[in-house]
């Protein structure tokens, strides 16, 4: 992903801000080393956010097992944290999104299994459970994926930095509540919940900063 309307994008929690927020018309992408547009429909932000979708995309990771469920059909097929999936039944499965389409074609089957393990490739053989699943989480520690970067801040720069956000996030505000008000825009019967949807915003784990920035959302409505 490159740009929303022609500016450029500069981190993934601004992709999905922009998206929705500024009403994004073209996105901008980089599709097998050539520049693609593509154009967003005028109803895409009102559909999405009518059926729940949290996120617009999720960052594409390789598939490599993380925690394995005791008594799973992955602990039984021999399957090990750090094991990195390299096909099923034949069909290359490097990212987490094809392992996930090829499990599910074969739900409630037999399937064989190759995974590079410390850089060693390992045959297993696996049950597919009903639902599709093998019973193991991936590893989604993104840092292993992508480029991270840390911004440290001062004393001096942190109060402009902190302004700057409060406005930013203001800003946010004001458009979100415009768009409840679009012709175009999402339904407010399907973006407004009760105090059971509001309790759900919040993070299973508390969290100061989550805790005052949810608290602040909640209060301008």
């Amino acid at each position: 992903m490159l740009s929303i309307n022609g500016k450029e994008i500069a981190s993934f929690e601004g992709f999905q801000k922009d998206m929705i927020l500024n009403s994004a018309k073209t996105l901008t992408i980089e599709r097998a080393g050539n520049k693609v547009d593509l154009a967003v429909k005028d109803d895409f932000m009102s559909k999405l956010i009518k059926l729940k979708k949290q996120t617009i995309i999720s960052p594409r990771i390789n598939t490599i097992v993380g925690d394995v469920s005791t008594g799973s059909n992955a602990q039984k097929a021999g399957l090990q944290k750090g094991d990195k999936f390299v096909s099923v039944n034949g069909v290359p499965t490097p990212f987490f999104d094809e392992l996930i389409s090829q499990l599910s074609l074969y739900a409630g089957t037999k399937i064989k299994l190759v995974v590079d393990r410390k850089g060693e490739p390992v045959w297993l053989d696996a049950e597919v459970t009903k639902e599709g699943k093998l019973g193991f989480d991936a590893d989604s520690d993104y840092k292993k994926y992508f480029k991270t970067v840390k911004i440290d801040y001062n004393i001096l720069s942190a109060i402009p930095a902190g302004t700057s956000k409060a406005f930013t996030t203001l800003g946010n505000y004001f458009k979100s509540i415009k768009m409840l008000f679009d012709r175009k825009g999402p339904k407010l019967k399907d973006s407004v919940g009760g105090f059971a949807s509001m309790a759900k915003m919040f993070p299973d784990t508390f969290d100061w900063q989550s805790f005052w920035y949810l608290t602040a959302t909640i209060s301008v409505f």
